[in-house]
């Protein structure tokens, strides 16, 4: 019957029926979410989302996290859920690193000791280092 024109990325492949072909790496792929855009692949509100990207962008990927709707920034998106999974789940303790702007007066040393004291998600409580912090005058906003 010939052999199929497309395989499944995750098949074991053998040459001489021996020798296993290594499986090709994740694809990974960064994209700058815009503000006022879902970090979902779907949304029953009708709102813009992740899902309506181009096709060929992001098909078969998963977002590696997520940023609110009101924020723009970069996200990662893998080909494996497995890499996925490692990334997001907080016992991995992957370090990550966010950029926040906040318009108005912001007690450095109180911030630092809330971020010390732990972020509140859904899984519990993460601490979180304070990098640096500096005013921003009003106008360059």
């Amino acid at each position: 019957t010939g052999l199929p024109k497309k395989i499944s990325m995750d098949v074991s492949l053998f040459v001489d029926g021996k020798i296993e072909v290594a499986k090709p790496p994740p694809l990974l792929r960064v994209y700058h979410k815009p503000k006022w855009v879902l970090s979902v692949m779907n949304d029953s509100k009708g709102r813009r989302h992740l899902g309506q990207l181009e096709s060929n962008i992001i098909s078969k990927m998963h977002p590696v996290g997520r940023l609110d709707y009101d924020t723009s920034g970069l996200l990662l998106f893998s080909s494996k859920g497995t890499l996925t999974q490692t990334l997001l789940h907080p016992n991995n303790k992957v370090q990550k690193e966010y950029l926040a702007l906040v318009v108005g007066e912001v007690d450095e040393e109180e911030l630092r000791q809330k971020l010390k004291d732990g972020v509140e998600t859904s899984m519990g409580a993460f601490p979180a280092d304070l990098v640096s912090a500096r005013a921003i005058p009003r106008d360059d906003v």
